[in-house]
């Protein structure tokens, strides 16, 4: 089996006080020493460490698209794996099972859409004022999201937000401010929100907390919300988060106002609006960068950079 362990974009560099950068990211593919499954993992390759990977989590993923020719990805209860192909069932297997070794296993097809499983999806990595480097990611096998920070020269992992009936952590956006406290925006996948909490001292301060439910006056139908969710914190800590509604393809703000969040509509009209998301503050000045369609105009897209109110 040729199967080589690949890096799953986005990733997050991030700089120390010193200017040392680090970089996270999520490595998928990997061949298990246990059996014959497949994991992903939780990198942070750092320049101090001459840029070796250290595994800050690690867990199973589908066997699906992974296999030789001979080969199918067949279900084992805890993990997948892949099992040689043999002609000894009598009488032959079903079209969603492999004869394997004269018995008939059901087997795994390989899942559709563009967000992997596992471990380390969406991870981002920041620096506190006080040194210490936190990374924040999604754990496709709990739903939830992870944090781990770093004690000495290893991450270990620090809190988890979850929850039996939703799935909290993907499009994680993560910003510090000047006390320390690290700011999370992400989504609830299960009722496409989003989320809103602090983590600081090895604990979560705020539960997770809707920003946007998706509900619009007048609508009849939620608007998912929460995807590219990025978050910016200003001088006086006070959060900003920049995301699509992928209902109307717009880009929407939410901001902290006197207690309590107020949302702007940023880009919106006819045009596909708010992909991929990034956001930075440059003194008092916010700006945000997305992709936009506009089939009218240029049916590849463009980049667009807007300073926000």
């Amino acid at each position: 089996m040729a199967i080589q362990a690949s890096a799953v974009p986005p990733m997050s560099l991030s700089l120390s006080s010193d200017g040392i950068p680090s970089v996270a990211y999520m490595a998928s593919g990997i061949a298990s020493s246990d059996n014959g499954g497949f994991l992903s993992e939780l990198r942070v390759s750092s320049q101090a460490a001459s840029w070796a990977p250290e595994v800050v989590d690690v867990g199973p993923i589908s066997c699906a698209g992974y296999c030789d020719e001979s080969e199918a990805c067949v279900d084992r209860g805890d993990f997948s794996e892949c099992a040689a192909l043999t002609a000894d069932c009598d009488p032959g297997c079903g079209d969603t099972e492999a004869c394997v070794a004269a018995v008939c296993l059901a087997t795994l097809s390989e899942a559709p859409g563009d967000i992997p499983d596992g471990v380390g999806l969406f991870a981002k990595l920041v620096h506190q004022p006080n040194g210490t480097a936190v990374v924040g990611y999604y754990d496709g096998n709990l739903r939830a999201l992870r944090i781990a920070t770093l004690s000495g020269s290893t991450f270990s992992l620090a809190a988890t937000l979850d929850d039996e009936i939703l799935d909290l952590g993907m499009w994680l956006g993560m910003a510090v401010d000047s006390q320390n406290i690290v700011h999370l925006a992400y989504q609830d996948a299960a009722g496409d929100r989003l989320m809103y909490s602090t983590f600081s001292n090895g604990s979560v301060l705020s539960d997770a907390q809707v920003i946007d439910s998706g509900d619009r006056p007048g609508d009849s139908r939620t608007h998912p919300v929460g995807a590219s969710a990025s978050i910016m914190v200003n001088a006086d800590r006070i959060p900003t988060i920049v995301y699509q509604d992928g209902l109307t393809s717009d880009a929407e703000m939410y901001r902290l106002e006197s207690g309590s969040w107020q949302r702007t509509s940023i880009r919106s009209g006819d045009r596909l609006d708010g992909f991929h998301i990034s956001t930075v503050r440059d003194g008092d000045t916010m700006l945000m960068s997305h992709y936009f369609y506009d089939r009218s105009a240029n049916r590849l897209g463009e980049l667009e950079i807007v300073t926000l109110p």
